[in-house]
């Protein structure tokens, strides 16, 4: 079964033009963050998705039981979802995305588009520390 993260950053018509790619699929688990205001609406609209209410209208500070909820699954594909063509000022959403366990993460954006978000590359970013350590001594 395919896990799938979806963060509602975005207008409605981005949200629902994504969710419309996803419920073609069969198997997947959808967890989706969402704001407190829009929690019933969508649960009504899309029963098939697993709702997580978020406690506020922003996601700087998430509940400490959505967090640890979702930082405990491995996830397939997660999707922060754009209401323009670029993400700006999305610092709070990476830095969540970053403390998930995940296969591949996207940003999409109102047209459809996906572009990729890169892993952590835990190894390379040890070597560069040792690196640095490591050359510090000589200056």
């Amino acid at each position: 079964m395919e896990k799938i993260l979806v963060f509602k950053t975005s207008a409605d018509a981005t949200i629902q033009r994504l969710f419309s790619e996803l419920e073609d699929g069969v198997n997947r688990s959808i967890d989706c963050l969402v704001q407190h205001s829009q929690v019933i609406s969508y649960k009504q609209k899309y029963p098939f998705i697993n709702f997580l209410d978020i406690q506020s209208e922003r996601f700087e500070d998430l509940p400490l039981n959505i967090m640890n909820m979702i930082s405990q699954k491995q996830y397939d594909r997660i999707y922060v979802t754009l209401t323009g063509m670029y993400g700006h000022d999305f610092w709070n959403v990476i830095e969540i995305v970053s403390n998930v366990r995940f296969k591949r993460a996207f940003f999409y954006n109102c047209n459809g588009e996906k572009r990729e978000i890169p892993r952590k590359r835990i190894i390379r970013e040890t070597v560069c520390r040792l690196y640095i350590k490591w050359t510090g001594l000589f200056y």
